[in-house]
């Protein structure tokens, strides 16, 4: 076992650990557990087109002071970008691979292979992808390195598979399963994700949802000390607040339906922006221009753009009800956000749409709440908003069996200490 003066046999490569996206909070969480058994942990973040970031980490407590300094200058920052132009650029970077020759991952490469010259060890190296370039560098190190480094490799998203990612798939199908192929543990963030990669790759994965750890529970918002104004303009005081954080990019969700329902909702009330709100926090472009095509009640949608984290938290404990959408697919493609459990920790009501029965994210809405709630089409949404405006969000789903975070945690403590185990073996 390593002590606090020992080189780092755990190294983590993220795209994201200094910044406020969610992945870096499901990576601080992997290191927290390798920390807590006595193993540090070495950190080469990806942090611009020339540059990365190498940082030890030996205690807890040193690693959550960090990630606090870094998110404190970070700017807020989109997962996934929205702009007119954003699903074209998308189409040619999958396309032409455009990520996989940016400098830093070069770099990446290059930085890797000069630090295992360096090394006695074994080292595991833990690829949390997207970016999925990186997940490549891992990959090629360990079929070079192959007997100094355990590759765990955490797919959180779909690369090839991906349903919104347009374009030829088969040279990236080849590519995904050379990736997948080097590694020696494969995590994913849930079921529907893990059956994709055993039906498309042969490989097995062992799931480990997102679980916010990083939103603390059961903290009460003070009286007046936030304010829906200071979010957006146009709020309306005693309206009752609906609230969506995150993303919304082109070819992820039936924005249409509800936008669709929205304009429902006014020929039947035209006041209803008065009564109802929906508040947009994030990169939303894409449903602010869905909703210009149809006739819908002033107030009712409402854009804030991107804000800081601390916002954010703010904005979750004091809305009426929190928005989810699901992935527009038969099974919701298997994707079940950290936005969702970020919900749960709020304790506020979820307005779950477009949710798909026997989904994970459906199961997991039963399991934190008691309850579900499916919601689809147009008239459905209509009906389900109409009704929210005049009895308030008493029926809708509301988490009250947190326990399930510590169930689902445990698979975490499975994967690292199997790692732990095979370093200890070399």
């Amino acid at each position: 076992m390593e002590t606090r003066s020992g080189t780092p046999r755990v190294w983590l490569i993220s795209a994201e650990f200094t910044t406020q996206l969610g992945g870096g909070f499901r990576q601080q969480r992997w290191c927290e557990c390798f920390l807590r058994r006595g193993m540090p942990v070495r950190v080469y973040a990806l942090t611009g087109l020339y540059r990365i970031v190498v940082a030890d980490f030996y205690t807890v407590e040193q690693l959550r002071a960090q990630r606090a300094r870094w998110i404190a200058v970070a700017p807020p920052q989109a997962g996934v970008r929205t702009s007119r132009g954003a699903a074209f650029a998308r189409l040619l970077k999958h396309a032409l691979l455009l990520d996989f020759f940016l400098p830093c991952v070069w770099l990446l490469l290059f930085t890797l292979l000069a630090s295992l010259r360096r090394q006695e060890n074994r080292i595991a190296i833990l690829c949390s992808s997207p970016p999925f370039s990186s997940a490549v560098v891992s990959a090629f190190v360990r079929a070079v390195k192959h007997r100094s480094v355990y590759l765990a490799l955490d797919m959180r998203d779909l690369w090839s598979l991906h349903a919104a990612m347009k374009g030829p798939k088969f040279h990236k199908r080849a590519i995904e399963k050379f990736v997948m192929k080097q590694a020696d543990i494969v995590t994913t963030v849930s079921v529907g994700l893990s059956r994709r990669f055993e039906s498309a790759f042969k490989r097995k994965t062992t799931i480990a949802y997102n679980v916010a750890t990083h939103i603390p529970t059961a903290v009460k918002i003070p009286k007046g000390t936030f304010h829906w104004n200071q979010l957006v303009s146009g709020a309306v005081s005693g309206s009752i607040k609906i609230l969506y954080t995150g993303s919304l990019p082109e070819g992820y969700y039936d924005l249409r339906s509800f936008a669709k329902a929205c304009a429902l909702l006014t020929d039947s009330d035209a006041a209803i922006g008065q009564k109802i709100q929906f508040v947009f926090v994030g990169a939303c472009g894409s449903l602010q221009r869905a909703s210009e095509e149809f006739p819908i009640a002033d107030g009712l949608l409402l854009f804030a753009g991107q804000h800081s984290h601390e916002n954010v938290r703010l904005a979750q404990k004091s809305a009426d009800a929190l928005l989810f959408l699901g992935f527009d697919s038969p099974d919701n493609q298997g994707q079940v956000s950290i936005k969702l459990f970020e919900y749960f920790r709020a304790e506020r009501p979820i307005l779950a749409l477009s949710i798909k029965p026997a989904s994970d994210i459906d199961i997991l809405i039963e399991r934190y709440c008691g309850q579900t709630i499916r919601l689809s089409s147009p008239e459905e949404m209509c009906r389900a908003f109409s009704s929210l405006s005049k009895a308030g969000t008493a029926g809708l789903p509301r988490p009250v069996n947190l326990h399930v975070d510590e169930e689902l945690l445990r698979s975490y403590d499975d994967v690292v200490t199997s790692i732990v185990h095979e370093l200890a073996i070399q």
